[in-house]
């Protein structure tokens, strides 16, 4: 994420909240959450320092309001379980509650340049990246502890993702050819898988079928890249001036793309390759009982081969897959979630409840 340099502001500071109210002001990057029908948009501020920083949501029918005000120049934001957590004024981590909005989680990364971009295992672990620095970090939300997960030896990581299927961290660089970088999770180890080629790239995501995108600010483009059969990278989406940190929902394929300095996001449906699979009704598919009281349940598909199955959050980010041929499946925690079945040909999402 590039840093917007301090200027002089006299007045606009003053008056900022009463004439840009409830408006993007340098989005950086945009998630969604499904628990409270809305999408949380990070807004940067435009001087350096100041508390002009503040979190948007916007409903399902693009309406604005404010979530959280007066931050200091906020960057990445992830939600873990029940808070939105939150890089904040270079050194911080500030977590808010999402239905209260309060702050609930406060934790000081002293000597670091940017605190930047940010994602989660899932569990009880952030990860955090470094703009100025040469290090990536690993933070314990339930001991409010931090420690250095991975030494770099570069600076300018913006955009990092958690691919559990891989069980790792991709991140890229905002440099003049931009490459991304794998983590380990089970070793900490850092491998550059590849060199885009492109410059200043801002923000990465993986998508469920393993496809990763990117945003340059070069070229004002949104890239997919291709892992499976040697890597490439295709302009699926132009003219967005300078791409950010984007959100996929893994239900309905729709990418929304902050564009930082154009104050927009942008939303679009994704189209995808005729050789990736997309949705069919399966109408055989039997899932019971569902709801479920117990997180177990069975599953029947008559006349088709089954690949796999693949669950999702709420949040359209992959939690776990079973195998074609299971008859049944167990999911420990309550709550809401989307199983996909997929065959291979076409695919059905069920939604499944665990009371």
């Amino acid at each position: 994420m590039l840093i917007i340099k301090t200027f002089v502001c006299i007045g606009l500071c003053i008056n900022f909240y009463a004439s840009n109210a409830q408006s993007y002001y340098y989005p950086g990057q945009i998630i969604k959450d499904v628990g409270n029908n809305r999408y949380l948009i990070q807004n940067y501020g435009a001087f350096k320092g100041d508390s002009l920083g503040y979190i948007l949501q916007r409903d399902y029918n693009g309406n604005l309001s404010y979530f959280v005000k007066k931050l200091t120049n906020p960057l990445g934001i992830v939600i873990l379980d029940t808070v939105l957590y939150v890089a904040n004024d270079s050194t911080y981590i500030l977590g808010f509650g999402l239905k209260s909005g309060k702050e609930v989680f406060s934790l000081h990364i002293p000597g670091i340049g940017q605190l930047c971009c940010i994602t989660t295992d899932k569990n009880r672990f952030l990860y955090v990246t470094d703009y100025y620095g040469t290090k990536l970090y690993k933070v314990d939300v339930l001991n409010k502890s931090f420690n250095e997960f991975c030494s770099l030896g570069f600076t300018n990581s913006s955009g990092i993702d958690y691919d559990k299927k891989n069980n790792r961290l991709i991140f890229i660089t905002q440099t003049s050819s931009s490459k991304i970088y794998e983590v380990s999770l089970a070793d900490s180890s850092l491998r550059m898988i590849y060199d885009t080629g492109l410059g200043d790239c801002d923000g990465l995501i993986i998508d469920k079928y393993g496809y990763i995108y990117t945003g340059s600010w070069n070229t004002g483009a949104l890239y997919r890249i291709t892992i499976e059969g040697g890597y490439s990278k295709t302009p699926i989406i132009t003219g967005l001036g300078h791409p950010v940190y984007s959100y996929i929902d893994s239900i309905d394929n729709t990418i929304a793309i902050p564009c930082w300095d154009y104050n927009k996001v942008v939303f679009q449906k994704l189209s995808y390759p005729t050789s990736v699979k997309q949705s069919s009704k399966l109408n055989d598919l039997l899932i019971y009982p569902n709801p479920s009281n117990t997180g177990y349940f069975n599953l029947k598909l008559d006349g088709y081969s089954v690949k796999n199955f693949e669950l999702f959050n709420t949040q359209g980010q992959f939690i776990d897959e079973f195998s074609g041929d299971v008859k049944d499946i167990f999911i420990k925690d309550n709550g809401t979630y989307f199983l996909e079945c997929n065959t291979l040909n076409a695919g059905k999402i069920t939604k499944i409840i665990i009371r």
